[in-house]
C-alpha cells in the first residue's frame, strides 16, 4: 500500500511537469499555426481549459463507481503517453490537414476549432487523471479533502519543476517532437510502476503494453525514428511550399522556402521577408536615405536581411548599426542564401547588434541621421511597441538635428477604407503627439517619414535629384514609378483619409490601439460579426459590461434552500475568471514590456 501511494504520488508529479512542458511547446506551436497573434493565446488557453474541464467532469461522474482505480489510472497514462505525440504531430499539421494554406491568417472561429481538435486528444485524458488519482490518494487520507490537496500540491511541484526545465532547458536543445516522447516515456514509466505492484490479469496486461511501448520510444531516438517524424511534420506544416529549412530558435519559429530564384522567410508563421525583392527593399531604404541632405550614421531597426543593407552600402555612410532580435533569422538565412547574404553582412562599416530594438534605441548613447524602422505591421503586441508614443520619444532622443525616421504600414493603393484610415491615423497622430512633423507616401505600403524638423513636401523630382547628384543607381525608385507613387492626387487623397480619420487615438504601450485597429482590419476580412463587436466595444461599454456582470453575480450568489452551494459554486468561476486574465495581462503586459515572449512562456 505504501509503495502504491508513493507510485501515485510520483506520478502527480509527472503529470504536473507533463501538463506544463506539453503546455509550453503546444503554445508555441499553435502560435506559429495562428499567426503568432496574442488573441491566439486566449483561443488557445480557453481551448485547454475547457477540455481539461470536460475530462475531469467525465472521470468525477465514474470514478466512484470503479473498484480498480489504480489499474484504470496507468491504463490512462497509456493513453495519454500515446496521445502526447500525436498531439504535437496535429498541432504542426491541422492547417494543411484542414486545406489551409501556410502563413494564411484565419479566423476567431476556425482558430478555436482547429484548437480544440488539435488539443483534444492531448487535454481530455489528462483532465481524466486528475480527479481519479486525487481518489486513489484520498484512500491514504482519513480526510478526503486533504487528499486532494495533497494531490493539487504535488501536480504544482511537477509543474515548476517541468515548466523550468522545458523552457530554460528543453526549448533551447531539442525539437518538440523529443520532448514529446520524453514525456511520453515519463508517463509510461510511471504506468508500469502501478502495473507492477498489481497481481491480476489486467496489470499483467498493463505492465506488458506499457513496458513494450517504453522500450519502442526509447529505441526511436537512436533509431532516428523521432527525427523523421520530426522533418515529416515540417513538410506537411508547409506544403504544398518547397521548404529548405526550418527550426526553433529561443525566440520563435523560423521557416524557409523557395520557390525557383525567390526565397521568402517565416517567423511564427507569419511571412517576414522575401529575397530578392528589389522594390521592397528601394522603397525602405531610398526614401529617408535620399531626403536627408547627408547620411553619415544610419540606424536599421529588422529588415537587413532583405537586401536593405546593400542598398544603405550605396550611401557610403561612415557607420551603419543593424539591430536583429533573433540570431537565429540571421543564421538560417545564412544557411540557405550563403554568399548572397554573406557578402552585405561582411562590411567595415557594418555592426549587428542581435538583441531587442527598443532597448538597443532606448539604452545607446549613439545619434543618428537615419533610423529606418523595417519591423512587421502591429499585428502582435510584440511589435506594436514600435509604434507607440513611448517608442517615438525615445527614438527622437537618439536621432540628430534634421535627422529622420522611417516606418510603414500596409496602405492601400487606390482606397482606404474608414477601418484601414483609423488603423494608418493612430500611427499619424501617435508620431505627432511624439513632436514629429510627417510626410505621408502612399502606396500598397504607406510609409511616413518623420522629423523633428520641417518636411517639405515629398515629389518625385526631389527624389530623383538626390539620388543622381549621388550617383546611386535604382531600379524601381526612378522616373515613372516616383511619378506614379508620388502623384499629387495620390497623395492628397492618401494625407486627406489619414489626417481625417475621425475615430483615430494615440498609442501607447498600455493602450496599444493600433494593434487593436489592426485586430479590427483582421476582423473585416475573416470575421465580419468580430469585427461589429470590436467596434461596439470601447472602455465605457466594457465598464458597463463589467457592472452588469457583476451585479447579475451578486443577485444570483444569493443563499437559497433550493441551491445552498450557488454561492461556492459563483466564488469557484470568478475566481477561475480572475485567474485566467491576470495571467493573460501579465503575458501581454510582459510582450509589451520586453518584446519575447515566445521564450518566456514558462515563466
Amino acid at each position: 500500500m505504501k509503495r502504491t501511494s508513493g507510485v501515485i504520488a510520483a506520478a502527480f508529479v509527472i503529470l504536473g511537469a507533463t501538463g506544463i512542458s506539453a503546455q509550453i511547446v503546444l503554445l508555441r506551436e499553435l502560435l506559429s499555426t495562428f499567426y503568432g497573434n496574442e488573441l491566439s493565446i486566449g483561443i488557445i488557453l480557453a481551448s485547454w481549459l475547457l477540455l481539461i474541464a470536460a475530462g475531469s467532469f467525465s472521470s468525477a461522474r465514474i470514478s466512484d463507481k470503479i473498484k480498480d482505480k489504480s489499474g484504470l489510472f496507468a491504463a490512462i497514462l497509456i493513453v495519454l503517453a500515446l496521445l502526447i505525440p500525436v498531439t504535437f504531430f496535429l498541432a504542426r499539421t491541422m492547417k494543411h490537414l484542414m486545406g489551409l494554406m501556410p502563413g494564411e491568417i484565419i479566423g476567431f472561429g476556425p482558430a478555436f476549432y482547429l484548437a480544440m481538435i488539435s488539443l483534444s486528444l492531448f487535454c481530455l485524458p489528462y483532465g481524466f487523471l486528475f480527479p481519479l488519482g486525487a481518489g486513489i490518494i484520498s484512500q491514504f487520507h482519513a480526510d478526503k479533502a486533504k487528499g486532494t490537496a495533497t494531490a493539487y500540491f504535488l501536480e504544482c511541484a511537477g509543474t515548476v519543476i517541468g515548466g523550468t526545465f522545458t523552457s530554460l532547458i528543453l526549448v533551447k536543445i531539442w525539437p518538440p517532437f523529443n520532448t514529446a516522447f520524453l514525456l511520453s516515456s515519463l508517463n509510461l514509466i510511471i504506468a508500469l510502476s502501478l502495473a507492477h505492484h498489481g497481481a491480476h490479469l489486467r496489470a499483467n496486461i498493463t505492465k506488458c503494453a506499457s513496458g513494450l511501448l517504453l522500450a519502442i520510444f526509447i529505441l526511436s531516438w537512436p533509431a532516428g525514428i523521432i527525427a523523421r517524424i520530426e522533418k515529416l511534420s515540417e513538410r506537411l506544416m508547409w506544403q504544398p511550399f518547397n521548404l529548405i529549412k526550418t527550426e526553433n530558435s529561443i525566440y520563435a519559429n523560423l521557416a524557409a522556402l523557395s520557390e525557383k530564384d525567390q526565397f521568402s522567410f517565416y517567423v511564427n508563421g507569419g511571412f517576414a521577408f522575401a529575397f530578392p525583392d528589389p522594390r521592397g527593399r528601394e522603397e525602405a531604404v531610398h526614401y529617408p536615405m535620399a531626403l536627408h541632405f547627408n547620411p553619415r550614421n544610419v540606424l536599421l531597426v529588422g529588415g537587413g536581411l532583405s537586401g536593405a543593407l546593400f542598398e544603405l552600402y550605396k550611401y557610403n555612410p561612415d557607420s551603419l548599426d543593424y539591430v536583429e532580435l533573433d540570431p537565429g533569422l540571421i543564421k538560417i538565412t545564412r544557411e540557405v542564401l550563403g554568399q548572397k547574404i554573406d557578402e552585405q553582412l561582411v562590411n567595415p562599416v557594418l555592426r549587428i547588434h542581435n538583441g531587442d530594438g527598443r532597448f538597443y534605441i532606448k539604452s545607446t548613447r549613439k545619434k543618428y541621421d537615419v533610423i529606418i524602422l523595417a519591423v512587421p505591421a502591429p499585428h502582435t503586441v510584440q511589435v506594436n511597441r514600435f509604434y507607440t508614443k513611448e517608442f517615438f520619444s525615445e527614438a527622437k532622443k537618439i536621432l540628430k538635428k534634421g535627422g529622420i525616421l522611417s516606418l510603414s504600414c500596409e496602405g492601400g493603393e487606390n482606397y482606404i477604407g474608414e477601418t484601414l484610415a483609423e488603423y494608418l491615423g493612430s500611427i499619424y497622430q501617435t508620431l505627432r503627439v511624439a513632436g514629429f512633423n510627417v510626410r505621408i507616401i502612399p502606396g500598397e505600403n504607406i510609409r511616413f517619414i518623420a522629423s523633428e524638423s520641417h518636411l517639405l513636401q515629398i515629389e518625385a523630382k526631389t527624389i530623383q535629384d538626390a539620388l543622381d547628384m549621388r550617383g546611386i543607381k535604382t531600379a524601381f525608385i526612378k522616373d515613372y514609378y516616383l511619378k506614379n507613387d508620388l502623384a499629387a492626387e495620390k497623395v492628397g487623397y492618401a494625407e486627406k483619409m489619414i489626417l481625417g480619420a475621425e475615430g483615430a487615438r494615440i498609442n501607447m504601450d498600455f493602450k496599444p490601439i493600433s494593434y487593436y485597429y489592426d485586430m479590427v482590419l483582421w476582423a473585416t476580412s475573416f470575421q465580419p460579426a468580430l469585427n461589429m463587436l470590436l467596434k461596439v466595444l470601447d472602455e465605457k461599454v466594457l465598464w458597463y459590461l463589467i457592472s452588469f456582470t457583476c451585479l447579475t453575480i451578486l443577485l444570483f450568489g444569493v443563499k437559497n434552500k433550493r441551491a445552498p452551494y450557488r454561492p461556492v459554486i459563483i466564488a469557484i468561476g470568478t475566481t477561475g475568471f480572475a485567474q485566467m486574465a491576470i495571467q493573460i495581462s501579465i503575458m501581454l503586459g510582459f510582450q509589451a514590456l520586453y518584446g519575447y515572449l515566445y521564450y518566456k512562456l514558462g515563466v
